[in-house]
């Protein structure tokens, strides 16, 4: 099982290892510029090319079938294809150094990891990263950092190359040893046997640490940094199709969000990956604990990390525990094999003492439970109403219509995004039909039923309807004009609903929710979004035929096709 890395809430300097000479350190340095240079032109573009928009999901057009009684009927997931080469996660990098030289070592290093700009899709995908000077520069610091935490190097010199001398100066003599730790931690950090090429990469280091006089713990110490900071532990290299360790690695990155365990490495090492052996890995995998996966793919699913970034008067620390608890919650569902919809209509959530204390109006220092059942003043369904999704949805403390109606559009349902309004166009005044006080549903039918604002309003801005009374800074409200009943009329059919519950209960069973997570995670999963359109029906079909959609069953049957191993 692998534990959720800890967080420090404080941002600790990096540092270098003591003793190593800074003209020498600084050689580790140069795998950064190497992790540039793959960044700039390592690239493998299709479709629209890398980083070019925000590509979503496959399918041929936009076509739309209405729905029928009150059901929400489906539309097609517009298709935007974009492929680039991958690299490793923030978190992803962590769990990796974690398995090399231990978990203590990565214990605060979070609080380095750079900051990485994304707007829609996966951290994970190729196409939406990017790698500025400041980025490389910070992979440096994590790299320093965790080798100057690691807490027992004699375990890995065992593990590694047990001829290390650690207090021993390291001379010519001794290089045939430093080259069998370097192709051994290389295995283990590649994900792949090393090469003689491979080796010589390396010999720069040693040459600089014989001349410096350094130690064998010195010379060790400076390797690994640099190993941290090559390119082929931080990327995905991919052939066409898929060699049995490159298959390994997205298998394992997909379900466990790590490298590949001994298990799976084994069976990449005999060659039988790509036979029936990937589906006992896979089962075996699914099996185990999936909150790594779940709170990575959670976090950029739900936009997670716009709350703390959102005007709201409430402390930021105190939204990052939202966000945590709402991971977490999602985490749980996957792990019980819940069907998808439970994201929308869960009635239990994750505790810990901030949300705890927010939901129950109790002290956060009297809360001791694990879970949270919904109260009379937060009666709260599904994740949509937990506070972190509300802060991440909400552009104003009051909520705002447009932007919860976009969210649910094209971050649920996987709508056609419309185009926004041209630059300079002055807002269109609609004070005359308003009530005296207006709500902001109240200006949200009001643009419906204005032709010069409908034409765009009425694809999205309904679906907020039913979210009325929960405020965007995170409250339930009694305000009896703040009205959250249905009928309401959206680009997939008319929909009516009592009240938020009932909203998010037809939301949760409505068949285009269901595909639009089945798009999201074949993005996650193949780590870009150029799919063939048959791939949804086909794993959603699969996933059916073994008891019902859910996470598990969604991810088994997208390993299971032959696109998963191919780049």
């Amino acid at each position: 099982m692998r534990t959720p890395l800890v967080r420090k809430p404080a941002r600790v300097e990096p540092r270098f290892v003591s003793s190593v000479r800074p003209g020498v350190a600084s050689l580790a340095a140069l795998a950064g510029w190497l992790l540039l240079s793959v960044g700039c032109t390592g690239s493998i573009d299709s479709g629209n090319g890398a980083g070019n928009g925000t590509p979503s999901g496959s399918g041929s057009g936009t076509g739309i079938m209405q729905g029928q009684n009150g059901v929400l009927g489906t539309a097609d997931i517009p298709n935007t294809p974009a492929k680039a080469l991958s690299r490793l996660t923030n978190a992803q990098i962590l769990y990796s150094a974690a398995a090399l030289l231990g978990s203590a070592s990565v214990v605060g290093a979070d609080a380095l990891m750079p900051e990485l700009a994304l707007e829609g899709g996966f951290q994970n995908s190729g196409y939406l990263q990017e790698l500025p000077l400041d980025v490389v520069k910070a992979f440096g610091d994590v790299a320093a950092y965790i080798v100057a935490h690691v807490s027992d190097w004699p375990s890995i010199y065992q593990r590694y190359a047990p001829c290390i001398v650690g207090t021993q100066v390291v001379t010519a003599a001794q290089q045939a040893c430093m080259a069998t730790f370097i192709s051994n931690f290389g295995e283990s950090a590649f994900r792949r046997p090393t090469t003689m090429q491979d080796v010589a990469a390396f010999q720069p280091v040693l040459d600089a640490s014989i001349a410096a006089g350094l130690t064998s713990d010195q010379t060790v110490q400076l390797l690994v940094q640099t190993f941290l900071q090559f390119p082929d532990f931080l990327y995905l290299f991919q052939d066409a199709t898929l060699n049995q360790y490159q298959l390994a690695s997205r298998l394992s990155y997909f379900i466990t969000d790590g490298p590949p365990d001994a298990q799976l490495y084994a069976a990449a090492k005999s060659g039988s990956l790509h036979g029936g052996a990937i589906a006992t890995q896979v089962d075996r995998l699914l099996a185990t604990d999936m909150t790594p996966f779940a709170r990575a793919f959670s976090y950029d699913y739900l936009e997670l990390g716009v709350a703390p970034t959102r005007d709201s008067t409430t402390p930021k620390a105190t939204v990052e525990a939202f966000v945590s608890s709402a991971r977490d919650t999602f985490a749980s569902l996957v792990n019980q094999n819940k069907p998808v919809s439970s994201i929308i209509t869960t009635d239990t959530y994750a505790a810990n003492p901030e949300t705890a204390a927010w939901i129950t109006g109790q002290p956060s220092t009297a809360m001791t439970a694990t879970t949270l059942k919904p109260t009379s003043t937060y009666p709260f369904v599904g994740l949509l109403t937990h506070p972190a999704t509300l802060m991440a949805m909400s552009t104003t403390l009051l909520g705002s219509t447009v932007s919860r109606g976009q969210y649910v559009a094209y971050q649920l349902l996987c709508l056609p995004q419309t185009p926004p309004p041209p630059a300079g166009l002055q807002q269109t005044d609609l004070s005359s039909v308003l009530p005296p006080n207006p709500t902001e549903r109240d200006e949200a039918v009001a643009r419906a039923n204005d032709v010069r604002c409908s034409g765009c309003h009425a694809q999205f801005e309904a679906y907020s309807f039913g979210l009325n009374k929960w405020s965007g800074d995170a409250h339930f409200q009694t305000d009896p004009r703040l009205v959250d009943n249905g009928p309401i009329k959206t680009s997939l059919g008319s929909m009516a609903f009592s009240g938020y519950t009932d909203f998010l209960q037809q939301l949760g069973n409505a068949t285009q929710f269901e595909r639009c997570v089945g798009d999201k995670l074949i993005q996650y999963g193949l780590q870009h979004s150029e799919y063939p359109a048959d791939l949804l029906p086909t794993i959603l079909d699969q996933s059916k035929s073994t008891g019902g959609v859910t996470f598990r069953a969604l991810m088994r049957a997208l390993v299971l096709q032959t696109i998963f191993s191919t780049r």
